[in-house]
Formats: structure tokens, C-alpha cells, sequence
């Protein structure tokens, strides 16, 4: 009986021990039948939101977490950034999960290489907070592969939702604009190296030219190419005779295929008019005033004829996809995260609150 008593009180402190390592555990943050999220993950999520905060923040000189962002306590607001993140990975790891899928290789291996490349960058900080490198992958670069293959799992082609091709050519010449266009800035540089804006003259003498690229296209039916190269001599010309004109880092030619909305790199002025342009037509117009005022040439292709070759591109094809059922894409997700239960370690948590991060964010 001794010996079993004995025994009795072994077994019991074992126990005893493994439940108080237990509950001392802070190696993960959030666990799920299917998943278990480390406390690196979830430090670099609270990273990632404090990172925002300060670039929401009315004042940043002040410290961050004692002011409000719309209106919520800047602590709260990160709190529920952290966990937004935190339940959109969830919910993502459910999915792949649930519908038994796989980063393809050749996806992993991108998401490695990148992850590494930043890595060279940014370890040594986010090692400093507590930040592995697997934590760091598997929040960032890994997470965002396997959100994508869930994307295309649901809306590419055989998805269970799949978007075919005339519905996503609709939405594409529905929606997007093509078009190409160079700059010219209507300022220089006077003898005490100040920026000044143009003279009257020195604009018309600009806008003889651009009328004339215009013509060129619309009337004479050049190429566009023949314009830049026609532009490229007038401004080489210019730079030479030292009268300013500095070519923008957007020329001799940017094109775009976009919808023209506030995303777009263009200034909401400038994206009205090309809005506005007819299609296979060139214009040039001059936006903004004084120092800042640029003269535009813009020629809006085809958005017919672009579909066939930018859909072509399998790349470019998921971008219109993805921009096509985003929103739909993020309310099925919050559905997911209503049916997910997880248990939470508040003791980790607890640990690695905001606050940590302050310093590095105040300017």
C-alpha cells in the first residue's frame, strides 16, 4: 500500500508538472482543430496593424496609442486589426483545410525566394520582437499563396464557382480602359536653381507641338510610336537649348490597362478626361497650374481589341478575376470566420501587447 501510495504521488506531480508547462506554453497564440497559430504570427500581425496606426493617426509626432482613429482608442483599433488578420488566416487555413488543397510547388517556391528576399531585409528587427522567419513566412508570403489558391479553387477555370470567359471579357471591356500617354512639365529652373512655372509663350510654343503630335495621329494617322519618337527630338531639343521642360519620370510613355477609379495612378482630373476620350483617338490637354502644371498626350486604345491578348496572359487574367469578385470574395470569407471556433492563449498574448512597438513608429 506504501509502494502504491508512493506510486500514486509520482504519477501526480508528473501530471502536475506537464499542466503547469502547460499553461506556461507561449509558443502559439490562436489553435483550431485544423491549425495552430504561433505567437510569432500573431506578433507580426500586431506589427503589421501598429505600422498602420501610425499612419492613421491625426498627430505623428504624439505617442500613437494614446490617440483615436475613427474615433476608436488607437490600442483598440490595433487590437482589432491584429485580430481581423488573425481570423482572415483562419479562415483561409479552414478552406485550404476543408477543400483539401495545396500551394502548388511552383507558387511555394515564389513565396520562399520572396520571403527569404525580405528576410535579408527585415529579420534581424522582426527577430528582435519575437518574429521567426517561419512565423514571418507562414503569416505573409505563404499565408497570401494559399488565400490565392483558394481564389482560383472557387473562380478560375474547374473552380466550384468557376467565371467563364465571355463573363470575365465583359466585366473586362465593361470596366477597363487602354491607353498610353507622356508628359511634359511647364517649368525649369531660373539662374538661382528655383523651380518657376512657364511664360505664356513658353506654353503655346508647347502647345503647338502637342496639337501637332495630335494631329499627327488623328488626322494623319501616324502611330503613336512615331509621336514619342517625334516627342523624344522636341525634348532633347529643349534640354539642349537649357529652357527647361524636364521630362517626367513617367515619359517618354507609360501605358496602362486599368479601370480608371481612384486606384488608378493618375490624378481624378486627368482620369475624367480619358474616361471622357473616345477610343483609337489621341488628345492633349494640360492639368494642374503654376509650378505643377504638366501637358498630357494621351491616346486611348481599343478595349476590344486589348481583351483578346491581356486575357491571354494567365497572370493578368487572375488580376481582372481577382479585381472582378473581390468584394464577393471578402464577404465569403467573413462568413467562414462567423463558423470558426478557436481557442485563444491569453497568457502569450498578453505578453506582446501594442505598446512594444511604440518607439519604433513616433517620428
Amino acid at each position: 500500500m506504501k509502494h502504491l501510495k508512493k506510486a500514486l504521488v509520482v504519477v501526480l506531480a508528473v501530471l502536475m508538472m506537464i499542466s503547469a508547462t502547460g499553461c506556461g506554453d507561449v509558443t502559439w497564440s490562436f489553435k483550431t482543430d485544423y491549425t495552430t497559430v504561433s505567437i510569432g504570427t500573431y506578433i507580426f500581425y500586431e506589427y503589421s496593424a501598429m505600422y498602420e496606426a501610425s499612419t492613421s493617426v491625426s498627430d505623428s509626432d504624439a505617442q500613437i496609442l494614446e490617440q483615436k482613429i475613427d474615433d476608436i482608442p488607437a490600442e483598440e483599433w490595433v487590437n482589432d486589426k491584429t485580430m481581423e488578420s488573425i481570423k482572415n488566416y483562419l479562415a483561409v487555413e479552414k478552406l485550404m483545410h476543408d477543400m483539401k488543397l495545396e500551394v502548388s510547388a511552383e507558387d511555394k517556391s515564389t513565396a520562399e525566394n520572396y520571403a527569404k528576399y525580405l528576410w535579408q531585409s527585415y529579420g534581424k528587427e522582426f527577430e528582435e520582437y519575437g518574429i521567426s522567419y517561419e512565423s514571418y513566412y507562414n503569416a505573409n508570403l505563404l499565408h497570401n499563396a494559399k488565400n490565392e489558391t483558394v481564389f482560383k479553387a472557387i473562380y478560375d477555370k474547374d473552380g466550384t464557382k468557376a467565371v467563364s470567359d465571355d463573363e470575365l471579357k465583359k466585366y473586362f471591356t465593361d470596366n477597363y480602359s487602354d491607353y498610353y500617354y507622356f508628359t511634359y512639365n511647364l517649368s525649369k529652373k531660373n539662374d538661382k536653381e528655383e523651380t518657376e512655372a512657364f511664360t505664356e509663350d513658353e506654353t503655346a510654343t508647347v502647345k503647338k507641338q502637342f496639337d501637332s503630335y495630335v494631329k499627327m495621329m488623328n488626322k494623319q494617322k501616324k502611330s503613336y510610336s512615331d509621336v514619342v519618337e517625334a516627342f523624344l527630338e522636341y525634348s532633347k531639343q529643349e534640354s539642349s537649348a537649357e529652357e527647361g521642360g524636364d521630362i517626367t519620370e513617367s515619359s517618354p510613355s507609360t501605358h496602362h490597362t486599368a479601370i480608371l477609379d481612384d486606384t488608378s495612378m493618375l490624378d481624378e482630373s486627368v482620369r475624367e478626361k480619358v474616361k471622357a476620350m473616345k477610343e483609337n483617338t489621341a488628345e492633349a490637354f494640360i492639368d494642374g497650374e503654376g509650378t505643377s502644371a504638366v501637358y498630357y498626350f494621351v491616346y486611348k486604345t481599343s478595349i476590344e481589341d486589348r481583351s483578346k491578348e491581356f486575357l491571354a496572359d494567365n497572370s493578368q487574367r487572375l488580376s481582372v478575376l481577382q479585381t472582378m469578385k473581390k468584394t464577393e470574395y471578402e464577404d465569403y470569407i467573413k462568413d467562414v470566420i462567423k463558423g470558426i471556433t478557436f481557442e485563444t492563449n491569453e497568457k502569450a498574448i498578453k505578453k506582446y501587447p501594442p505598446k512594444m512597438f511604440e518607439e519604433e513608429f513616433l517620428n
